[in-house]
């Protein structure tokens, strides 16, 4: 489903396609989720997390004729160090996608402090912001706003529906949003990770935003997608226009 001419989502995917490009992009893979968290708040899970996200990517790129990869951030998930799980599963998943891709960008995000298992491959670019045409790719960690590009694409909020029904049943999606500021087109992507937790975008407030660049402007006026692999893409109005029921569910 196309979110621009330039740029679509890839069937159910937490994905975007850029065509005249040749370009696929994801965001927030955070790998090394499960180990952090037996670490920080002893909650041990097992070590499926890299799996789900190859098996993902690799349907996405089946569906798509991309040979270039952007990763938009927050590929690994301990800021402080390495930690085993991180040392061993971001080399595989690269390696997994230089299988499948001719060369990644990866726009670094906050997460992504320590990226010495990258060194060794020679078509792999770390920056802090990337430019395609007249599309920014940036984080979304800082509050910052390209001024030349028509479009800035960001990760980092993991933005997600909360949907339900009057008798009380719900679930969660993830979601990209779309929307104008200043402008220009902003897509927020959610993450490629299926752990990370999420922004419920339709019951947030302002200040519940984690992004600095969504707090400065009306997440109200954008539009939501949801992505769901049994009910492939939904498309909602304004979130501003659906806000009050989701509140009442």
């Amino acid at each position: 489903m196309k979110i621009l001419d330039a740029i679509q989502i890839i069937e159910s995917y937490a994905a975007l396609y850029l065509p005249q490009e040749g370009a696929i992009c994801i965001a927030d893979l955070h790998l090394g989720y499960e180990e952090a968290l037996a670490e920080e708040i002893g909650m041990t899970l097992p070590t499926t997390q890299l799996n789900e996200v190859k098996k993902n990517f690799d349907a996405s790129i089946k569906a798509c004729e991309a040979n270039h990869l952007v990763i938009n951030g927050d590929l690994r998930h301990v800021f402080a160090r390495s930690t085993p799980q991180e040392w061993a599963e971001v080399p595989e998943f690269i390696e997994f996608a230089l299988q499948r891709v001719e060369k990644i960008t990866l726009v670094r995000g906050n997460h992504d402090t320590m990226l010495g298992p990258l060194k060794r491959f020679s078509n792999v670019e770390i920056v802090e912001e990337y430019r395609l045409a007249d599309i920014a790719f940036i984080h979304g960690h800082k509050d910052y706003f390209p001024s030349d590009e028509k479009t800035i694409v960001i990760g980092h909020e993991h933005p997600t529906l909360v949907l339900g029904d009057t008798i009380g049943a719900r679930v969660k999606i993830p979601a990209f949003l779309h929307g104008k500021v200043d402008g220009k087109n902003m897509i927020v992507m959610p993450a490629f990770s299926p752990l990370a937790g999420g922004t419920e975008v339709n019951l947030a407030c302002k200040e519940d935003f984690l992004s600095p660049m969504l707090r400065r402007v009306d997440v109200g006026k954008m539009v939501a997608y949801g992505v769901d692999p049994e009910a492939g893409i939904l498309k909602f109005p304004e979130l501003r226009k659906w806000r009050d029921v989701s509140l009442r569910l």
